[in-house]
């Protein structure tokens, strides 16, 4: 507790200096708080981020039963590229540019968890469901994925080339603050659900067997915290 204390003390302190530091108007003057706004978008970048890769991570490793692996595993980074590679290889940077909307991230997010789906229900509700198996056929879509990009990326003009290299660098200074009234809702009831089951979730690491041995619906449990998962990834 005290060391989660300090963590949490200093993590305001820095978010306040963030806000504060270097701010050249006065405190407390109309200029100063717009800045402060426009930093307080890269503030909220990094905390809906955080929160979604911390529990993102430590749920996907405790279903997994695997303390190295990552959600990257299941190539969403790479379906993230391959969207908006697509996107600016039929529609130039003018299509790229005019799809970052509202509804061109709902669509986004609706994908990438929809694969997740596709691939959970295929490979852990079957007779011979199998979490290696699983993990193994992400890497092989994220693998494939990823060199279709690769390819598209190599047919683009040199200007749409930056354009789409500039897109897929992340940056919280880049933050839309109109993807929020989507994005924290969905991060926080992932978030929230997860640590509800977080006893549960304790069971779980222990193994498909024991945890089956002390009552536990394995199956149900693992699909359920996978799909939070791919929600609090696709938002990230």
């Amino acid at each position: 507790w005290i060391i989660l204390g300090v963590t949490l003390t200093l993590g305001l302190l820095f978010a306040f200096g963030l806000l504060a530091w270097n701010n050249p108007l006065p405190f407390g003057s109309e200029g100063f708080w717009l800045i402060a706004e426009r930093r307080a978008d890269a503030v909220i970048a990094m905390a809906i981020v955080a929160v979604c890769q911390a529990v993102a991570t430590l749920a996907f490793q405790t279903v997994t039963n695997n303390r190295i692996i990552t959600p990257s595993i299941m190539g969403f980074e790479s379906l993230y590229t391959a969207i908006h590679t697509t996107t600016i290889y039929f529609f130039g940077a003018a299509g790229l540019i005019g799809a970052r909307t509202l509804e061109t991230f709902v669509v986004q997010l609706v994908l990438m968890i929809g694969l997740s789906l596709i691939l959970y229900s295929w490979l852990l509700t079957g007779r011979h469901a199998n979490m290696h198996a699983m993990l193994l056929v992400g890497i092989i879509i994220g693998g494939g994925l990823g060199s279709v990009s690769t390819f598209m990326q190599r047919m683009l003009t040199p200007s749409d080339f930056d354009v789409l290299t500039a897109r897929l660098f992340g940056s919280v200074n880049n933050a839309d603050p109109g993807y929020y009234p989507v994005a924290i809702p969905l991060c926080l009831t992932a978030a929230v659900l997860l640590y509800l089951n977080s006893r549960r979730m304790n069971v779980l690491s222990l193994g498909r067997d024991t945890a089956t041995n002390l009552g536990l619906n394995y199956k149900a449990l693992a699909i359920g915290s996978l799909v939070l998962i791919s929600v609090l990834m696709a938002v990230s």
